[in-house]
């Protein structure tokens, strides 16, 4: 099933999903805070959907001023969801959260305490026949 309404023009000219589409009612509702949150759980989806094809990693990538090792290792963990999907803890999903807000100063922003856990993340893959 094609997830074309969840495509827009990233930074980087690749296709990734909007993040608003995530949301009901959209982001506009969490202002400034949670925008972290938002960003990377779009970004982190866009990840796991595409590392076993071609285009992996938008969350840590050439924008990313993150040291090559936090880059490899985030890979690594994108694969392993991409593998099985019970590999997405929110205890790790924290620890890249924050990570991604350090070295993204573009996408910085207090996290939204409602916004800790991937929950949209989590309805769409578990909804989905891909995984």
């Amino acid at each position: 099933m094609p997830i074309s309404i969840f495509l827009s023009s990233g930074d980087d000219g690749r296709k990734a999903p909007r993040a608003d589409a995530f949301y009901p009612g959209g982001t506009s509702q969490y202002g400034t805070t949670g925008k972290v949150n938002i960003e990377f759980e779009a970004k982190l989806y866009k990840d796991v959907t595409t590392v076993l094809d071609i285009s992996c990693c938008s969350a840590f990538n050439d924008y990313s001023n993150a040291p090559g090792n936090i880059k490899t290792q985030y890979r690594n963990w994108v694969e392993k969801i991409a593998e099985n999907p019970n590999e997405l803890t929110s205890q790790d999903y924290t620890s890249w959260l924050k990570l991604f807000n350090q070295y993204h100063p573009k996408y910085s922003s207090p996290v939204h305490s409602d916004l800790k856990a991937p929950e949209a993340l989590y309805s769409i893959i578990y909804s989905s026949s891909c995984f």
